[in-house]
């Protein structure tokens, strides 16, 4: 099975957003802290936490969890 690489996405979305990690961190209602271990892949969000990261970008929640397979773009 491939890596999704789940914090890797949501950094290159908040990114694409042009919000800093402190801001996407308080509109999603984390920690700078948490959201930087997300994004280097140190931890992993539970659904409750994903959900609250992409309401706060505008990103359906599917755009972080598809996998990085060609087909599946």
């Amino acid at each position: 099975m491939e890596d999704i690489n789940l914090g890797k996405k949501v950094q290159d979305f908040r990114n694409k957003s042009g919000m800093s990690l402190r801001e996407l961190a308080k509109r999603a209602g984390l920690t700078a802290s948490m959201l930087s271990q997300i994004e280097r892949d140190l931890v992993n969000p539970s659904i409750g936490t994903l959900k609250a990261i992409a309401q706060a970008l505008d990103v359906p929640m599917f755009k972080f969890l598809r996998m990085m397979n060609p087909r599946c773009r």
